[in-house]
């Protein structure tokens, strides 16, 4: 139960972002890419009913996956589609193949937060290396994005290197003082770090 809550939690966070990019993709698309937006976009709506569902609609994701890649045939560079089949992979605990897709996505399209996705696959995959990877590779392309010192911090932290993961998590609260999910993470090494120096 408590897996599906937290990819509900994704289907409903993967809504919020879609919902905000939306106008930002229809506006400026012609050709190819206007078709496989609205691909993506039947896509998305498939993604959002399988979340809905308790547990996880996994047919409707299955059914994403297949439209996504149809996305990907009509326009090859349409790295949101990427984005969007890494994050049907991982709910299908697909790992490989959702690296596969947001490795894709970031070498089409280097943002910071294609970077990030592709850093907490990582992490999710217990891959810590790869993960600060991708996350100081994000961090050059976007050098104020809270959420890669985040990410970056979560890798450190696994591979041992509180100290560092202490200063990415405090850069992410200076960067972003909303986001709590740091703040939380610098607050509770903080205080581990602190209870085994006594």
């Amino acid at each position: 139960m408590r897996l599906t809550a937290r990819y509900h939690a994704a289907a409903l966070l993967l809504a919020l972002v879609l919902a905000a990019g939306a106008g930002a993709r229809a506006a400026g698309v012609s050709g190819a890419r206007a078709r496989s937006q609205a691909i993506v976009a039947d896509a998305e709506q498939l993604i959002l009913a399988a979340g809905k569902s308790d547990p996880l609609d996994t047919s409707k994701v299955h059914a994403a996956v297949d439209r996504l890649r149809e996305a990907v045939q009509v326009d090859p560079r349409n790295d949101e589609a990427y984005v969007d089949l890494g994050f049907c992979y991982g709910l299908l605990r697909d790992p490989d193949s959702a690296i596969k897709a947001y490795t894709a996505a970031t070498k089409l399209n280097p943002t910071g937060t294609n970077f990030k996705e592709l850093a907490d696959i990582y992490l999710r995959t217990g891959e810590p290396d790869d993960a600060l990877m991708a996350a100081n590779a994000g961090l050059v392309k976007d050098p104020k994005n809270a959420s890669l010192y985040n990410a970056k911090g979560m890798a450190l932290n696994d591979m041992m290197r509180q100290d560092e993961a202490i200063a990415a998590f405090r850069r992410a609260v200076q960067l972003d003082p909303t986001l709590d999910v740091a703040r939380q993470n610098l607050e509770a090494l903080s205080a581990r770090k602190t209870s085994i120096s006594r």
